[in-house]
């Protein structure tokens, strides 16, 4: 029970809730439905700018959620609540069916903890945990991207250390630099890697190449939201597909409801679902989490 629970906690940080998917699912945007605007020739800069504009501009954000997951034939639904602090906060509740809250996340931006409510347990780590665990670099920033249809990076490049040490830098400056921009016949694409590199490193990689991961946003045009997320790491044979539908206009921008995530590796594969039910923005919201003293740690 203890190893189902850090499964779903695991899933949930990696890719911000969850998706039981198996068939495709549709994209409901009225503006874009039927139609095939053409793409303007824009340049890196004036691209990221037009996606970061359209951004859910929020201080405090609650979503209630159902969470459907299905791994090894087995299905999973779970509900729950999302609330979100900006750049601070992350603060998740999970409930069964039958209304009883089962666990209870909390991510700040240096460590994460997780209280399994019905074993009477609790974990908690720094962000090195995943990359131990899974072999991936999760930041805050990323798992509060990724619930919010923003721009994340899933793994550190050269161009994000060498920013990451001159106090000008700005995350405009790490985007720009890491990807560049590209299209296909519908959509706005944004690449880390070009299909040449991506070639040559697969038919003859460097000897002391032990990550090679690769990165393709794909941006709606007229909305300049982001659709799609796909991320390959070759080198461990590991997939990550994030799929964003189902818009809703709120607070004057669109924002996807419906989150679908494929997660695929060697030997196990995850579809997961994540619907946002309600969406509620700057109220003063609960985030209380405390650890009982009963509790047991998990090491």
């Amino acid at each position: 029970m203890t190893r189902f629970f850090l499964l779903y906690f695991i899933v949930l940080l990696l890719i911000g809730l969850s998706c039981k998917t198996t068939k495709h699912v549709s994209q409901e945007i009225p503006e874009t439905k039927n139609v095939q605007p053409k793409l303007k020739n824009y340049g890196i800069g004036k691209l990221l700018d037009s996606i970061t504009s359209k951004y859910l501009v929020y201080q405090n954000l609650s979503i209630k959620f159902k969470l459907n997951v299905e791994f090894s034939q087995e299905n999973h639904e779970l509900e729950g609540i999302l609330r979100i602090k900006k750049d601070s906060l992350i603060w998740i509740s999970l409930t069964a069916p039958l209304g009883i809250e089962v666990a209870r996340v909390m991510l700040s931006n240096d460590s994460v903890t997780f209280l399994n409510k019905l074993k009477r347990e609790y974990l908690s780590k720094p962000y090195t945990f995943f990359e131990h665990l899974l072999n991936i670099e999760l930041s805050y920033n990323d798992i509060q991207s990724i619930f919010t249809n923003q721009i994340f990076l899933f793994s550190e490049t050269d161009e994000e250390r060498n920013l990451a040490m001159n106090t000008n830098s700005s995350e405009r400056d790490v985007i720009k630099k890491t990807f560049f921009r590209d299209k296909d016949s519908v959509n706005y694409v944004l690449k880390t890697h070009r299909k040449h590199k991506i070639k040559r490193m697969m038919k003859k990689p460097t000897k002391n190449e032990n990550s090679f991961i690769v990165e393709n946003i794909k941006i709606i045009p007229n909305l300049f939201k982001i659709q799609s997320v796909e991320i390959f790491d070759y080198i461990d044979n590991r997939y990550l597909f994030i799929n964003y539908s189902n818009f809703d206009l709120i607070n004057q921008t669109h924002f996807p409801t419906t989150i679908d995530f494929l997660v695929k590796d060697s030997t196990l594969t995850f579809f997961l679902k994540l619907q946002y039910n309600k969406i509620t923005i700057n109220q003063p919201f609960n985030y209380n989490f405390s650890i009982p003293y009963s509790y047991k740690k998990i090491d």
